[in-house]
C-alpha cells in the first residue's frame, strides 16, 4: 500500500522518468533508433531501478519527501505514537440484548427514547503506532490493558473537498484472549474514516466494525487520536 503517494501519481512519474531516459539515450547516440532503444530495455530498466532505489529506504524516502514539501503539496506524514478513545454505540446494543433477555425493564426503543439517560460506558483507551514508507502506511491499534489488536489491510489517503487531510483505513481486528466473551470473537474487520486537524496534532472520525454481525452485535462509533510523539525523524530510522 502506498503511504502518501496515490498509486497513480507512482504510475506517472515513473513513466515520465523512463520517457526522459529514453530521450537521454537517443540524444546521446546509446541508442540510433526505436530498435536500439528497445534491445536497450534492460539496462533502461536497471537505470529506473537505481533512480527509485533509495525510496524504499524510510529514512531517505522521508528526507525527499520532506525535501520536495511532499508534507505539505500531497500528504502530512503520520508517523509516531497517538493517543485517543474510542465512544461507542455498544451502550445501546447492550441495553436492547439486556431488554430482550427480560435483565432490564422495557420497553426500550432507541429511535423514540432520549438516549441522554442511557448510562454510557466509558470511552475506551487506546494506543496507535502509524509508520509509513515509500510502498507501505501501516497503523497498529491495541486496545490498552487488552490483548486486543488490529492492523491495516488498505489505506487511502487523500483530502476533503475542502482539503483537509483524510485518512481512510480497513482494519483487522484480532483478540488472543482465552476466555472471549458471547459477545466478541477473536477476529473481526472493520473500517475507519478520520480528518486531521489543522495543526496536525489530532485525528478524529467514525469507525464501523462487523464484530458478531450475524448476531447484530456489530458496533460504530467515534475515534480521537492525539500525538504523542513528533512526525517520522528520517535520522531515527
Amino acid at each position: 500500500m502506498l503511504s502518501v503517494l496515490k498509486f497513480e501519481t507512482v504510475a506517472r512519474v515513473i513513466a515520465t522518468i523512463s520517457v526522459v531516459i529514453c530521450a537521454a539515450f537517443l540524444l546521446t547516440g546509446l541508442a540510433t533508433g526505436p530498435l536500439a532503444l528497445l534491445m536497450s530495455g534492460g539496462l533502461i530498466s536497471f537505470v529506473v531501478m537505481v533512480l527509485f532505489l533509495p525510496l524504499y529506504n524510510k529514512s531517505w524516502f522521508h528526507k525527499l519527501y520532506g525535501f520536495f514539501r511532499g508534507p505539505t503539496l500531497i500528504y502530512p506524514v503520520l508517523d509516531g505514537q497517538w493517543r485517543g478513545e474510542i465512544e461507542s454505540n455498544w451502550s445501546i446494543v447492550k441495553k436492547m440484548l439486556a431488554v430482550s433477555r427480560g435483565e432490564e425493564s422495557g420497553p426500550f426503543d432507541p429511535l423514540t427514547q432520549d438516549l441522554d439517560r442511557l448510562k454510557w460506558d466509558p470511552p475506551i483507551p487506546i494506543t496507535a503506532n502509524i509508520l509509513s514508507g515509500f510502498l507501505d502506511f501501516k497503523i497498529n491499534v491495541v486496545v490498552d490493558g487488552t490483548t486486543r489488536q488490529s492492523e491495516t489491510l488498505s489505506v487511502r489517503l487523500d483530502r476533503t473537498e475542502t482539503g483537509i487531510p483524510r485518512l481512510r483505513y480497513i482494519f483487522r481486528q484480532f483478540d488472543e484472549s482465552l476466555n472471549l466473551l458471547p459477545s466478541d470473537q477473536e477476529t473481526h474487520l472493520g473500517a475507519a474514516e478520520l480528518t486531521l486537524s489543522s495543526d496536525g496534532k489530532t485525528l478524529k472520525g467514525r469507525y464501523w466494525t462487523d464484530r458478531v454481525g450475524n448476531k447484530g452485535l456489530n458496533t460504530a462509533g467515534r475515534i480521537v487520536l492525539r500525538r504523542v510523539t513528533k512526525p517520522h525523524s528520517p535520522a531515527s530510522t
